[in-house]
This record gives structure tokens, sequence and C-alpha cells, in this order.
């Protein structure tokens, strides 16, 4: 295989990915959900503080609320498109650094460019590449990779004794601020093992003690996080509820069986029965992959599936959905591992084939792998794709709702009677305090609102009412107030709206 043709496929891959999901979600992009809790803390909340207590009843990620604060600045209410495009900038650059890293480690252009091309498309991390939300994830991942990329310099053979210091220094700074980012990092020590570990075909990036010893220091930033979040707030503590009740009561081997499950089920939301068909091919495919990469790597693909088990662990007191439009972003760092490993299966496909008997033999083998490579990222684009549409509904019926309840007069407390909590299974839509926050930051003070929300769903061109509709646990006041005015909304958005 030509060594450019990799790099070639990445691009074309990244190019689709971009024309298909990034460019339309920052095209129709608008607030959902936590996005208004999260833009309005970050916004008011002093930059020490952010890094000196919790947030939102129990939320310290202070990178990630930081990084949030620089961006209000920019785009304030205004712009929910520039949100947009930073994630889609992050996702994109993640990819482009999963490369770099496997390259620092060792691994061949097939390997390293195939793995960022999974990753970057990997549906099962849906929200992480169409909700801005999600970029406490996004940058976490940047950091694990930053650190990875310094760790692979530090351990390599032959680097002098004052460069190892700086760069364990520098690693372990990376490795902090991805912490800071999201607690997922902690992970990071176990994926520097699968990588640094030999494998046939590749030796070891250093020696084995050499290996453990950087995965040991690299402990230093957990242990100096714990220690920042333990003088901010209790480690029993959290935006969840208390984590020792949360990790005592879940069913954990349950949870990370419904996790596996759910990094190999990709979704289709669309009324094509072929398409589903194509989509879900392709996760199948994407297992294989895997699989045939566990059985090239040995022992670093041991490493690498406890890596993504890693990646997993502060989350498994929760459930995520196979085949789901939501919680994908559970899985985004533990993604990183399973796309090591297709890389590494594709690539020992494609010497099995070179190595096999007759000319006749390797063209037929090589048309072949080559059409299934192409059926899966044409399948996991199609998911993508279909994802798109399907969270773009909901950026567009937020849009529809929030316009009308601006143009609602001031000075009156207000009762929404049917506001769109979320798409039946699939993206989120709004709570009951998106109103007062997105109206206050334009008009300086806000109407009270008392909400009951209601699932909604897509028949045809048409967003209708499914299941009842419940009093939303996010109203600024829980009784019916005597001056209050009752409300139901539209929501129709075969058009789109128009200003904010």
């Amino acid at each position: 295989m030509s060594r450019r043709l990799p790099i070639l496929l990445f691009v074309a891959i990244a190019l689709v990915e971009c024309a298909l999901v990034f460019v339309p979600t920052v095209a129709g992009a608008f607030f959902v959900w936590d996005d208004y809790a999260h833009l309005d803390a970050a916004h008011t909340f002093r930059l020490a503080a952010l890094f000196s207590g919790p947030v939102l009843g129990g939320i310290f990620r202070p990178v990630g609320f930081a990084a949030m604060k620089a961006q209000f600045a920019l785009f304030g209410w205004t712009t929910p498109a520039g949100y947009a495009a930073v994630a889609a900038v992050l996702n994109l650059l993640n990819a482009i650094l999963l490369a770099l890293v496997l390259r620092a480690f060792g691994e061949n252009e097939v390997v390293r460019w195939l793995a960022a091309a999974f990753f970057l498309v990997f549906p099962p991390a849906n929200e992480a590449h169409v909700w801005f939300s999600c970029e406490f994830d996004l940058l976490c991942v940047t950091g694990v990779l930053v650190s990875l990329l310094i760790w692979a310099a530090a351990v390599r053979v032959g680097i002098a004794a004052r460069r190892v210091l700086l760069f364990a220094v520098l690693a372990a700074g990376s490795l902090f601020l991805a912490l800071l980012a999201k607690e997922v990092a902690f992970a990071a020590p176990l994926l520097l093992i699968a990588l640094a570990l030999g494998r046939p075909g590749r030796p070891a990036t250093a020696p084995f003690r050499r290996i453990l010893a950087s995965a040991a220091l690299s402990a230093i930033p957990v242990g100096a996080f714990v220690a920042l979040r333990t003088g901010a707030m209790s480690l029993n503590e959290s935006h969840y509820g208390a984590p020792l009740r949360l990790f005592r009561e879940a069913p954990l081997l349950v949870n990370l069986r419904r996790y596996a499950v759910a990094m190999f089920s990709y979704p289709y939301f669309g009324a094509s029965p072929g398409a589903a068909v194509f989509a879900h091919g392709a996760g199948l495919l994407a297992f294989v992959g895997v699989l045939l990469g566990l059985r090239a790597t040995g022992a670093a693909g041991v490493a690498s599936c406890v890596a993504s088990a890693g990646f997993l662990a502060p989350v498994l007191w929760t459930w995520i959905a196979p085949g789901g439009a939501v919680g994908g972003r559970l899985v985004y760092a533990a993604a990183l591992p399973i796309a090591f490993l297709f890389g590494v299966g594709i690539d020992s496909a494609a010497r099995a084939i070179r190595d096999a008997d007759g000319a006749r033999d390797r063209g037929t083998l090589r048309l072949a792998g080559a059409l299934l490579l192409t059926a899966f990222f044409a399948g996991a684009c199609l998911s993508g794709l279909s994802l798109r549409r399907y969270w773009n509904d909901a950026f567009a019926l937020a849009r529809s709702v929030v316009g009308q309840v601006e143009r609602l007069p001031a000075g009156r407390n207000f009762f929404i009677r049917n506001l769109p909590r979320e798409f039946r299974g699939g993206p989120y839509v709004l709570k009951c305090y998106a109103f007062p926050l997105y109206i206050a930051g334009f008009r300086g003070r806000a109407p009270d609102f008392r909400c009951d929300s209601v699932a909604v769903e897509r028949n045809g061109n048409d967003v209708v009412e499914t299941g009842p509709r419940v009093p939303d646990t996010f109203s600024g006041y829980g009784e019916p107030r005597p001056d209050e005015v009752s409300v139901e909304l539209d929501f129709q958005i075969r058009k789109r709206q128009t200003g904010r």
C-alpha cells in the first residue's frame, strides 16, 4: 500500500464528515438542554471561582467552563454557530492528534491514519459530533492526547535525562488540564501502557520497566487533581448525587456490557430499511476489525481493552442505550483504544493479503478488502448523517420555541403548557430554565416561567407530542399564579426560523 494512500483516505473521510455532519451542524446550531445553564455559569462565575469550587450544584470541570467563558465573550447568546464550530474543530483536531500519538509510538501510516479516521466518524460517540456542551469530553481527550504525545518522547530510548524531566513536566501538566476538563482522563496511564507495549511487527517503545515508571509518574497529576477537587468539594459529592451510593446501587457489570454493545451499535435515524441495514452492518465490520486488532496485538490488545474500560469506569453508575441518539459523549474517550485496535486490525489484514499465495488471489482479496473498508466508512458516515439530521430537528425546534417565548410581553408570569423536552428516544430539546436565562441575556430581566414538558417525535413534516404532559422540575415556580398567562407552543419546524 502506498504510504500516501492512508493519509489521502483520512483527508477524504474528513471532508465527507465535514460536508455531512460538521458544516450543516454549524449552519443549523442553536442552544438546547443544558447549554443554557452551562453558558450562564461560565458567563457569571469569575474565572478564579471556576477553579475554587463546583458550579451548578456539583460540577467541577474548571477548564471546560473556562473555555466556554472565553467563547461566550466572542459569541454570547447571539451566535450559537460559533460554539458548534469550536466543537467541530476539536473533533478534527483530536483525530489528527491520535494519528500523531500513534506515530510517536512507532505505528505505521496505515494504523495511525485508519485509527484517526475511525475515531473521527465513530457513530456511537454521537453527541460529541453535534452538541457543543460535549466540549468537556472534547477538551479532555485533547489534553489526554497531548499528554501521550509528550510521554512518547519521554520514554523513547536515547533521550537525555534533562529532556526527560522537561517532557515529564509538560506531559503531567497536559494530563492535569485534561482532568480539569473531565475526570475520565485518569485512565490515560493505562492507554500509555497499551500503546508503548510491543506487538508483532512493532517493538516496544521502551523497556517494560521504563513504561511502568512513566505510567506511575503520570499518576502524579491524578493525585494533584484529587487534592484540588477535595479542596473544592467532597469526593463523595457530584451533580448527580453521592458517587459511592450511585456505584453501590448500580449493576456495574451489566452497564459495562451495555457500553461494550453500544460501541459497535451504529444507529440509523431515518425511514429507509436499506440504509439502516447498511449502517448497522458498519458496526459489525468495526467489531470484526477490532477482533483482528486484538489477535494481532496480544498483550497490547488486552491492555487497550483495559484502558477503554478505564475511561468508562467513572460513568459505570449510569448506562447507555445501544443505538441511541444520546449518551454518546460517555464513550468518546473510551473509543481511543478501540480506534487503535481497529487500525492494527486493518493493517494486519492488509499484510495477510500481501502475503497471500498467487497474484490472482492477492488481487481478489485486495478488491474485497477495499470494498469492505469502503462499506464500513460509508455506513459510518450514513449513520452520522442521520444523527445530524435528528439533532438539527432538535436545534430547529428549540430555535422556534425560544423565538415564540421571546416575543411574549415582559412583566408577566407564563405557564408553558407543552414545553418540548426531548424527541422520543432521541436528542434533548429544552428545560424550563432556558427561557429566563436566555431572555435575561438580552433584556437584563426575564419573566417567571412554569412549564409542563412533553416528549415529541417527528411525523412526516410535523412534530407531534408523544406521551403525557408532566410538570417540568426546572420551572421557576410550582403552583399556578393568578396573573399567569397560559401559552400553547407551535411545534412546526418545516421552515427554519429567521433571526436568532
